[in-house]
C-alpha cells in the first residue's frame, strides 16, 4: 500500500510539473489594465510594460512573438496572455491557455486579406473588460476612372470609397475566442 501511495504521489507530481512551470510563468507577468488599445502604429493608451520572453518560457509563446505585453486575464481554468510580434508595426497576438499551460486558442489581430493590397487600412483593436475584444477597421480604396480611349492620368477621375466594419470577439470560459 505504501508503495502504491508513493508511486501515485510521484506520478501526480510529474503530471503537475508542467502546470507548475506555466503557473510560475503566468505569475511573473504584469497584469494589463483594460481597456488596452492598439492601432496600426502600435500600442496606444497603455503604460509601457513590454518585457522580453525568458528563454525557459519561449515554448509558450506563439511563433514570431518577441515580447510580452502582459496577462489580459486569469481565472482558475484559463489564462489570456498578449504577446507582441515586433517589426514595422508591433502586432498584438492573444493566446489563451489552460491552467496547465496547454494552448487553447489564439488570434493575430493584424492579419489582413489579400484583397486589401494597396488600400489604406486603419485598424483599432481594443481589449475590453469582461474578456471582450473589439476590432474596428476602416478601409479607404482609391479607384481611377479613365475616359474612353487611352488612359491618360491627367484625365483620370479619382474616386475614394470608404468602408468600416466592427467585429466583437469574446473569450468563453473554456478559453475559446469567438466572433459574435
Amino acid at each position: 500500500m505504501k508503495k502504491l501511495v508513493a508511486v501515485f504521489g510521484l506520478v501526480f507530481m510529474m503530471g503537475c510539473s508542467g502546470g507548475n512551470e506555466f503557473k510560475k510563468f503566468s505569475n511573473a507577468l504584469p497584469s494589463l489594465e483594460t481597456p488596452v488599445r492598439f492601432n496600426n502604429s502600435g500600442v496606444i493608451r497603455q503604460p509601457e510594460s513590454r518585457v522580453s520572453i525568458p528563454a525557459e518560457f519561449k515554448k509558450y509563446a506563439p511563433q514570431g512573438a518577441d515580447l510580452l505585453l502582459g496577462k489580459l486575464y486569469e481565472d482558475e481554468r484559463t489564462t489570456g496572455i498578449v504577446y507582441l510580434r515586433t517589426g514595422d508595426v508591433n502586432t498584438p497576438v492573444l493566446v489563451t491557455y489552460s491552467a496547465e499551460g496547454t494552448k487553447l486558442d489564439s488570434v493575430n489581430f493584424f492579419t489582413y486579406d489579400d484583397d486589401l493590397q494597396g488600400a489604406d487600412v486603419k485598424r483599432l483593436v481594443t481589449f475590453l473588460p469582461d474578456r471582450k475584444i473589439q476590432t474596428i477597421d476602416s478601409v479607404l480604396i482609391w479607384t481611377e476612372i479613365f475616359s474612353e480611349g487611352e488612359p491618360d492620368i491627367t484625365e483620370a477621375t479619382r474616386i475614394q470609397q470608404l468602408s468600416m466594419d466592427t467585429v466583437l470577439r469574446t473569450i468563453d470560459a473554456n478559453g475559446k475566442i469567438t466572433k459574435q
